[in-house]
């Protein structure tokens, strides 16, 4: 019985693997590489992110993030356009943390426009 259920989890494994090849996911999210960011300095270059492979009218859920930013380190989105912050969010300030709809085309605009503000640490790629 046990060999039975066991050669059972390898065709469903294999099965479901090759539905997902069959599938085409090909979604993706795409970063920079690695990053410095001057002390002291506000509206760095942060763009280079960007969401591909999905439907264009679909309207997709998008968070981005600083993980344990150091004091006084923050983002913002230069255009805004065709996005909406989800509740608790305002998509017009600095924020370490942020999560909004829109489509691809507009997340991508957006995501290209995004500064980084950093007060007294030099960051080495916090956004990867």
């Amino acid at each position: 019985m046990r060999n039975k259920t066991n050669a059972m989890r390898k065709h469903i494994f294999f099965y479901f693997c090759l539905l997902l090849a069959i599938s085409g996911f090909s979604q993706a999210v795409t970063s920079p590489s690695a990053s410095l960011y001057a002390q002291n300095t506000s509206n760095q270059d942060a763009s280079g992110f960007s969401i591909s492979g999905f439907n264009p009218t679909t309207t997709l859920l998008v968070t981005v993030g600083l993980v344990n930013p150091p004091s006084g380190t923050t983002l913002r989105f230069n255009t805004t356009t065709g996005i909406s912050a989800s509740i608790g969010y305002t998509i017009t300030s600095n924020f370490t943390r942020i999560s909004f709809t829109g489509t691809q085309s507009n997340i991508n605009t957006v995501l290209s426009s995004m500064k980084i503000n950093i007060d007294q640490y030099l960051v080495i790629s916090i956004l990867q």
